[in-house]
């Protein structure tokens, strides 16, 4: 029995990122001090955007798990919905029989990695059953038990930029709002139905 997740997520800097995050310097060419300040002021607010995504500078401040029938799992900080997914896993294995999850979202693999961190800065991590098993060096029967999947990188066949999604909205539905972190897992799982990306196909 195959089962299909969908998930979403939205993601936060730290008010510390900066610790965690090496401080931003100009090219040792500049000598002007306003283009030192300035290109110092530009590399960091850069920084501070893409610091949300970088585990321990940022958090996952909420994500969503969905039902293929697009049903609301459950929702909650990352860690908390981690932890979550590891015991619904061992659940439906061992009294539902489900002997495959795929599991689809954007950056699904960087996602989950940081829900790993949140989940274990917050002392309820559970690694033991592999949520990196395609990934790492877990045993066979987990490679093929647990899929991460993203249904971008399936489209386009590779890594991609943000603004790739973005390009496939007209190809499905333009009319709906996918904001959010709700709304992300609700374009994840159109676009794996409009594509076919799932197996056995839904």
């Amino acid at each position: 029995m195959v089962e299909v997740l969908y998930a979403g997520f939205e993601c936060a800097a730290k008010s510390d990122w900066k610790a965690y995050t090496p401080a931003p310097k100009a090219p040792s060419n500049y000598k002007d001090p306003d283009k030192i300040s300035r290109y110092v002021a530009e590399a960091t607010a850069k920084a501070e955007t893409e610091a949300k995504f970088k585990p321990l500078a940022g958090y996952v401040e909420k994500a969503v798990m969905l039902l293929a029938s697009g049903e609301k799992l459950q929702g909650g900080s990352g860690a908390e919905v981690y932890s979550w997914l590891s015991q619904y896993i061992k659940d439906r294995r061992d009294n539902y029989g489900v002997t495959t999850f795929q599991i689809f979202g954007i950056h699904l693999r960087s996602r989950f990695h940081h829900c790993a961190v949140d989940a274990a800065v917050a002392g309820t991590f559970e690694g033991s059953w592999g949520f990196f098993a395609k990934e790492f060096n877990s045993p066979l029967a987990l490679r093929e038990t647990i899929q991460l999947l993203d249904p971008v990188r399936m489209i386009f066949g590779g890594e991609y930029e943000d603004s790739a999604v973005f390009s496939l909205l007209p190809l499905i539905d333009d009319k709906t709002d996918y904001r959010g972190v709700d709304g992300e897992a609700v374009l994840v799982r159109t676009l794996v139905e409009r594509f076919g990306l799932a197996d056995p196909p839904l």
